[in-house]
């Protein structure tokens, strides 16, 4: 706080807003989208920094076609060592729905990511959801889908540090709200008449983030996690026909099978002693039970 407050003090557009207690990223992120007065907005996560030349390149890049949203890369740091960690794409202009889709699988979804104008924010009404994980999901939905113009800055430019402290590696009851996340993204979708046009792309994020989460969950949550997806899940379908076998039968194993737990059982007790023979009879029992229920699906 001394060095906020030292800043603050040399420069009146620094403005510090505290919180009465710990409210969680998405209603932080609001507050600071409120007090905001400039025209484009930036966040940053607590841990992270940018390069000191961050603002100048995005801003010039926004104004080049007045874009809505820059996209830019990172730097993955770990102790000393960092590497690059960069996606980006070509999209034309006024955009499509293929063009789109491609914003949904080809960027970042993490808010960090990207420069935001701030009317376009308030316009659209983007705000982040009171959720402890993945509350960044939402506004990236958003501003593929509604944002009429946007642009890449190739150069990394963010730094995001690795550490095992995060929320997205901590793999407490958190990571079950990902569930939540992604029912919102589909009422939204269902609500503008758009789940027809982007069901794929949607489908295929909700997947990667339950199997995610499934993965890395702690054990005392996972019951509660599963009793959820089972619930979550109905376009069975899209998953036989749409993902790899073994994609495929994690999730319905998820969904369907009371063999899950036993089987997941066995390989997390031998794990230690054989971890790539486990993972491999692990991974079997999966192809197994994606096949049966592949077959029961066409009877």
């Amino acid at each position: 706080m001394e060095v906020l407050e030292e800043y603050a003090a040399k420069d009146t557009r620094i403005k510090i807003i505290t919180n009465e207690k710990n409210s969680g990223l998405g209603i932080t992120r609001n507050v600071g989208i409120d007090a905001a007065h400039g025209e484009y907005i930036l966040f940053i996560d607590s841990d992270d920094w940018l390069d000191l030349t961050a603002c100048e390149k995005l801003i010039s890049k926004a104004k080049e076609n007045d874009s809505d949203i820059v996209f830019f890369s990172a730097y993955l740091v770990n102790g000393d060592e960092k590497k690059e960690w960069k996606k980006f794409c070509n999209v034309s202009y006024p955009l499509s729905v293929e063009d789109r889709k491609i914003l949904l699988k080809k960027t970042f979804s993490s808010t960090w990511s990207k420069l935001w104008k701030l009317e376009f924010l308030t316009k659209k009404g983007i705000r982040f959801p009171n959720f402890r994980r993945a509350q960044d999901q939402m506004p990236h939905w958003m501003g593929c889908l509604l944002a009429e113009k946007i642009a890449f800055e190739t150069e990394c430019l963010y730094y995001y540090r690795i550490n095992e402290t995060q929320v997205s590696r901590c793999g407490d009851e958190r990571f079950i709200q990902i569930i939540d996340v992604c029912d919102d993204i589909e009422e939204y979708l269902r609500k503008e008449n758009l789940y027809s046009l982007y069901k794929k792309e949607f489908l295929r994020q909700k997947f990667w983030h339950y199997d995610f989460a499934f993965f890395n969950i702690k054990p005392q949550f996972r019951d509660e996690f599963l009793k959820k997806v089972r619930l979550s899940f109905s376009d069975r379908f899209f998953l036989l026909t749409q993902h790899k076998p073994l994609q495929r039968g994690v999730l319905l194993a998820l969904m369907k099978s009371p063999f899950i737990g036993i089987l997941d059982n066995l390989r997390r007790g031998l794990y230690k002693k054989c971890k790539i023979a486990i993972k491999r009879i692990f991974h079997f029992g999966i192809l197994t039970m994606s096949l049966k229920m592949f077959l029961l699906s066409l009877l």
